[in-house]
């Protein structure tokens, strides 16, 4: 989508936004396309990944918000490379 466009969808400043996106990029979270004189950006299989896991959190302070206990969710921190199994 272009900057206008998601600007107006989310009734965001369109600079504010594109700081935003530019940000986004710099985290690997969308890709930014360039064809000719439009640009586009687009949202990456990261992005999605990460956009889930906020929706999950908004679910959980909603849950909490209004009085309702929340499963616990079961963590199993990642490995590093190299066999050792110290946290992220």
């Amino acid at each position: 989508m272009k900057i206008t466009h998601i600007s107006q969808r989310v009734n965001v400043n369109a600079s504010v936004l594109k700081e935003c996106l530019e940000f986004c990029e710099m985290q690997n979270l969308v890709e930014k396309k360039e064809i000719g004189k439009r640009v586009t950006y687009e949202v990456n299989p990261r992005g999605l990944k990460v956009l889930e896991y906020f929706n999950e959190i908004r679910g959980v302070l909603q849950s909490v918000e209004k009085g309702q206990s929340i499963p616990l969710i079961a963590y199993e921190p990642r490995k590093k490379a190299g066999g050792g199994d110290e946290e992220r």
